[in-house]
């Protein structure tokens, strides 16, 4: 279910995008060979370690947005279907 951030983790490498911008970034989500995110098990659970971990974005599949519930605050759940929802939000938000 790691997917998509290991995704982001290669765009960031490969590329001379300054994804993270320094921010501590999360999420999850497994990711197909077009660059679709699919929905996974324990949302919930995922983000509040997240958080504790020290995460302020969290990026979580579209199709796990209606589970989601009491988002602690201090980090921002952001839904994606897709790896360039998530590059997209990481290129135009600064931290």
């Amino acid at each position: 279910s790691g997917g998509l951030v290991f995704s982001l983790g290669l765009v960031e490498l490969l590329t001379e995008i300054d994804l993270m911008q320094g921010r501590h970034v999360a999420g999850t989500g497994t990711i197909d060979t077009r660059g679709i995110v699919g929905p996974i098990g324990g949302i919930n659970e995922k983000i509040l370690s997240a958080k504790k971990a020290g995460a302020i974005i969290f990026f979580a599949p579209v199709e796990n947005a209606e589970e989601i519930a009491n988002v602690p605050e201090g980090i921002k759940v952001i839904t994606v279907a897709t790896l360039a929802q998530a590059v997209s939000y990481l290129e135009r938000t600064r931290a």
